[in-house]
């Protein structure tokens, strides 16, 4: 009786014809991985797009967050200029990404795809953007300069304060690493290590230096340290980790960073009313919308009193002067422009210098820091092996002496 002939892989199991069978197996696995992603993603159904295809990015997000949101702002700026498909864009840009972002990231290309506004679906979808340029694309979709506000946006100032204050933001990482580091060596030293070696000093009449005795005699002080600076490098790890501590962070420093001179807020602010006064839109409907939709809530508390000061008739950079937004000099240049044009000039370029003076702030602080810990860090070891090399350098005279 014949062998029935069959191109099935299941007919080939069942007549123990294995070898076609594994070789099926791998193409249909590698199918699953790599389908080919055509044209927009209504094309191939949305429910495709959760399967794990080949990609060049790697199995883990690589890039900060910050250079995730830059390269999605350019692509939105190309976009823009060339009159792309939005949601294409955004879905080919999120397939390339992984994790949580990925996620994100189709979160906001499905609000795209669904017909949503790119600035609502930017604020239905925090952290796609920095909240600065969700408020930059809402003010400038309302005041008519959305091209111009790209260009400001991708410039390379924005470029080195970011930079610089993610340099800030290593060294207190960094510090906190030192911190824990030496809290547990000194704890260790203090619990298990120097009631020994106190105990042989007295038995051989060897004084016991400072930097033995304060650390055991504190040794509760030094648990608590230790103890300090793990809550803290943890805290720090819950900020890296979620949303909503980082905004809720960023909106209770706000007043405490820009009495330190290190906040961009009144240099975003005199940016975005540059490219208003540009486009000869008034002041006065620039200010109700920055008043509206402004994220940080002592600015939002301080536009809204200029919008009003102005409604009864107060002088428009008079008012900014009071909320200590600009300086007095600033408000008598602004003031002597004679058209908008002008303006627009004195205005970028003071945004520009307060830009350049944070930059110059956060530089200065990594610069000295990152020393200032190290030397710290160093005097702290320097000052523990000290005492313990100078009572075991006695100890092995002692033991010399008695083996002699």
């Amino acid at each position: 009786m014949m062998k029935p002939r069959s191109n099935s892989p299941i007919a080939r199991l069942l007549l123990w014809d294995v070898g076609p069978l594994l070789a099926w197996l791998p193409k249909r696995f590698f199918r699953f991985f790599v389908t080919p992603k055509s044209q927009a993603p209504a094309a191939i159904g949305h429910s495709a797009l959760w399967r794990s295809r080949w990609r060049s990015a790697t199995w883990w997000p690589s890039d900060s967050l910050a250079t995730v949101q830059r390269s999605l702002l350019r692509m939105l700026a190309l976009a823009h200029r060339e009159r792309l498909e939005l949601s294409t864009v955004v879905w080919n840009f999120a397939d390339e990404q992984r994790g949580h972002r990925r996620l994100r990231l189709q979160r906001f290309a499905r609000r795209l795809t669904s017909g949503t506004p790119l600035v609502e679906a930017l604020e239905q979808t925090p952290d796609v953007l920095r909240d600065q340029d969700v408020l930059a694309l809402r003010f400038a979709s309302q005041t008519g300069v959305v091209s111009n506000l790209y260009k400001d946006l991708l410039q390379e100032s924005t470029i080195d304060r970011r930079l610089a204050k993610a340099a800030v933001n290593r060294l207190v990482e960094y510090a906190l690493g030192i911190a824990i580091a030496l809290g547990l060596i000194a704890t260790f030293l203090a619990i298990f290590i120097t009631p020994m070696i106190t105990r042989l000093a007295k038995y051989n009449a060897i004084q016991v230096p400072d930097a033995i005795q304060i650390p055991h005699r504190n040794h509760d002080w030094v648990t608590g340290f230790f103890l300090l600076s793990v809550s803290l490098g943890l805290g720090v790890a819950a900020i890296r980790c979620s949303r909503r501590i980082r905004r809720s962070l960023r909106w209770f420093f706000s007043d405490w960073q820009a009495r330190l001179g290190l906040s961009p807020r009144s240099a975003e602010l005199m940016r975005l009313l540059s490219l208003a006064a540009e486009a000869g839109r008034p002041i006065s409907v620039s200010l109700s919308t920055l008043a509206r939709y402004h994220f940080d809530r002592s600015i939002r508390n301080r536009l809204l009193f200029i919008r009003n000061e102005i409604e009864q008739g107060a002088e428009a950079w008079n008012c900014f002067f009071e909320v200590r937004l600009i300086t007095e000099a600033e408000a008598d240049a602004i003031r002597q422009c004679i058209d908008g044009k002008s303006q627009a000039w004195v205005l970028r370029q003071f945004a520009d210098a307060r830009d350049a003076a944070v930059t110059l702030r956060y530089r200065k602080i990594a610069a000295w820091g990152q020393p200032s810990v190290i030397l710290i860090g160093g005097a702290v070891v320097l000052w523990l092996s000290s005492g313990y090399f100078q009572v075991l350098s006695q100890l092995f005279v002692e033991l010399s002496r008695w083996t002699s």
